[in-house]
C-alpha cells in the first residue's frame, strides 16, 4: 500500500488554497458585473437592451480586470502567504518529529543490544562463578593430597620412629647418632615442604612489589624449587598494573614454569614482559611441545584461564615440535587499573 509523506500531502493542498483565492476573485467579478448591470438599467430608464448589456459586461470586465490585482494583493495575497508558512511551519514540525522517531527506534535498539550484552555477560558470569568454584575446589584437593602425601608422610614416618623407639627405653639408649639425623632429615623436610606450600599460596611480599619483582619472585621460587634455570626479558610497561592483576601474573608465571619444568624437563625456560600492546607476559620452553587443540586442558591451565579471562585479560596457548608458549595479556586500561 503506497503512503505518502507528510511533505508531499502538504504541497498537493497548495493548489487548492490558490483554486479558493481564485474562486473568490471570481465572485467578486460577478458581483461587480452585478452591480454595473444595475446602474446600467438604472441609467437606461428601465429598459435592458443588448447595446447596455454589452456596455455592462464591458465595463464589469474592465473594473474586474483594473481591481484584480488590488484585489488579490489586499485580500488573497495575506491568505496565500499564511497558508504557505502554516505549510512550511507543519512540514518543519513533522520532518522534526520524524527525525524524532528514527532516533527513537535507534536507541531502542541500540538499548535491545545493550540488553542482550549484558544478558550474554551475565550468563557468561555465571558460567565462570561455577567454573572457579569448581576450580577453587579442586586445587584445595590437590593442596590436601600434597599436604597428605608430603610433609605428613615424612612426620608419621618421625612418629613412627619415636614412638616405637619410646616403647622401650632399652632400644632408645641404642639409637644411634645416625638414625637420629634421618629422623632430624625428614622433620626438616616436612618442614620445608610446608613452608613452601603456605609460601605459594600466600606472598605478603606481593603486595608492594611492582611488576618486575613479582614476576621475578615467581622465578626465583621456581628455580629454589627445581634447581633450574629461568631467563627474564622485561622491557619497559608504562602502566602500573593493581594488585590483582599482579597477582594473577603471579599464579600465572608460578604455572606456566611448572608446566614447563614438568613437560619439557625445564628446556630453554623463559618469560618475557612486553607492554606495546597492552601487557603482555610470555612463558616460553623449548620442550616437544604437544597439540593443543585436542588435548584435554589439566586443572592447572583451567584455573589459569579462569583467572586471566576473570580479570578481563585473554590467555593464548602456542605449541608445536620445538616448544610451548604461554600468553596472558591484558589490556592497557586494566593493567593500569582503570
Amino acid at each position: 500500500m503506497r503512503r505518502d509523506s507528510p511533505e508531499s500531502a502538504l504541497s498537493e493542498r497548495t493548489p487548492y488554497a490558490t483554486f479558493s483565492v481564485l474562486a473568490l476573485v471570481g465572485r467578486i467579478a460577478v458581483i461587480i458585473f452585478a452591480i454595473e448591470a444595475l446602474i446600467m438599467v438604472a441609467l437606461g430608464g428601465g429598459h435592458l437592451s443588448w447595446g447596455v448589456v454589452a456596455e455592462g459586461v464591458f465595463d464589469a470586465t474592465a473594473l474586474t480586470l483594473l481591481s484584480a490585482p488590488t484585489i488579490y494583493c489586499s485580500v488573497a495575497r495575506p491568505f496565500v502567504k499564511a497558508a504557505e508558512d502554516a505549510r512550511r511551519s507543519l512540514a518543519t514540525k513533522v520532518s522534526a518529529q520524524a527525525r524524532q522517531a528514527l532516533e527513537l527506534k535507534a536507541t531502542l535498539g541500540e538499548q535491545g543490544r545493550l540488553l542482550a550484552q549484558n544478558e550474554e555477560l551475565r550468563n557468561r558470569l555465571q558460567d565462570k562463578s561455577k567454573q572457579i568454584a569448581e576450580i577453587n575446589e579442586r586445587i584445595l584437593q590437590r593442596i590436601g593430597a600434597d599436604l597428605h602425601d608430603g610433609p605428613a608422610q615424612l612426620l608419621a614416618y618421625c612418629l613412627l620412629r619415636l614412638r616405637t623407639a619410646n616403647e622401650s627405653s632399652e632400644e632408645l639408649q641404642n639409637i644411634d647418632s645416625d638414625r637420629f639425623e634421618k629422623i632430624r632429615l625428614a622433620l626438616s623436610e616436612a618442614l620445608r615442604e610446608i613452608r613452601n606450600t603456605s609460601t605459594g599460596l600466600s606472598d605478603p611480599r606481593l603486595e608492594s612489589a611492582t611488576l618486575e619483582q613479582t614476576v621475578q619472585r615467581a622465578i626465583s621460587m621456581h628455580e629454589a624449587h627445581t634447581g633450574t634455570k629461568v631467563s627474564l626479558s622485561h622491557s619497559e610497561v608504562p602502566w602500573a598494573p593493581p594488585l590483582s592483576i599482579r597477582l594473577c601474573i603471579y599464579r600465572f608465571v608460578q604455572e606456566g614454569l611448572t608446566n614447563a619444568y614438568r613437560h619439557a624437563n625445564g628446556a630453554g625456560q623463559r618469560v618475557e614482559v612486553t607492554g606495546v600492546d597492552g601487557l603482555q607476559i610470555k612463558v616460553i620452553d623449548d620442550g616437544p611441545g604437544y597439540d593443543v587443540e585436542n588435548a584435554t586442558p589439566g586443572l592447572g591451565l583451567t584455573g589459569m584461564r579462569a583467572r586471566i579471562e576473570a580479570l578481563g585479560g585473554r590467555l593464548s596457548i602456542f605449541s608445536s615440535s620445538s616448544g610451548t608458549t604461554l600468553s596472558a595479556t591484558f589490556a592497557d586500561k586494566l593493567a593500569a587499573g582503570d
